[in-house]
């Protein structure tokens, strides 16, 4: 019974070492983009982006198909800034004896609380 053991030990310590030198490899010839290049991590000179010369457009189809720029359509339509958004209130849990919410009549705690509560 201790040779079992033992023979099962260096077997689970053998597919531990497989699993985790495959993955290493595995992870080290993954190409991740968007990754930085050598010269911007070594500090070398980067060119400068000119972000003035680029402008976010949107751009939707109107009812009879065509496309139109959502930014002109705005601003001609006189659209008010929008409003802040308002953060969500999460409503109040029922207690166990309150009714359900669904409308069964039944008690939360026989119906939708079940698992919960």
């Amino acid at each position: 019974l201790v040779v079992f053991k033992i023979e099962s030990v260096k077997l689970f310590d053998d597919m531990v070492n497989d699993i985790n030198d495959s993955s290493v490899s595995t992870l080290m010839r993954a190409f991740i983009p968007g990754t930085a290049s050598e010269e911007v991590r070594d500090g070398g000179e980067e060119e400068p982006r000119s972000e003035g010369n680029y402008t976010e457009t949107k751009q939707e189809f109107d009812e009879r198909g065509e496309l139109v720029d959502v930014n002109e359509a705005q601003a001609q339509a006189g659209a008010p800034d929008q409003l802040p958004q308002q953060p969500l209130v999460k409503d109040k849990m029922p207690g166990r004896n309150d009714p359900c919410p669904c409308g069964s009549g039944k008690k939360f705690k026989n119906c939708h609380g079940k698992g919960i509560v």
